[in-house]
């Protein structure tokens, strides 16, 4: 796997932190995805956002600051409604692409 050190990946969280702030999307939230394969274990930093409108105007931020980003809208069944109707809940994100981090815990050791 090819990580990026913690100063790469510092560097350019904050870029995008930056870039997304010149925005007017006024909420969005710094998260890390955790990842395994095997033995492998890695993570990689993705923005969360409240809706689809939010998610295209961070991806332009990111794009227009030279940050490589993938879009990705999570449909999850929350339950049923009076109705008996499925209820679903959209969680919409940016992924920062190219930036694998090395884990930061890891839970496995003995």
């Amino acid at each position: 796997m090819n990580y990026v050190n913690k100063e790469t990946e510092y560097k350019l969280v904050t870029n995008a932190n930056k870039a997304i702030e010149k925005t007017d999307v006024n909420y969005f939230k710094l998260k890390y995805c955790h990842c395994s394969s095997g033995e492998d274990r890695w993570s990689y930093p993705l923005f969360r956002v409240a809706n689809r409108e939010a998610m295209n105007k961070v991806a332009t931020a990111l794009l227009n600051a030279g940050i490589a980003c993938n879009t990705d809208v999570y449909i999850d069944e929350d339950g049923d409604d009076s109705r008996g109707r499925p209820m679903l809940r959209y969680v919409y994100s940016v992924e920062m692409r190219d930036v694998i981090c090395e884990p930061r815990l890891n839970l496995y050791t003995n």
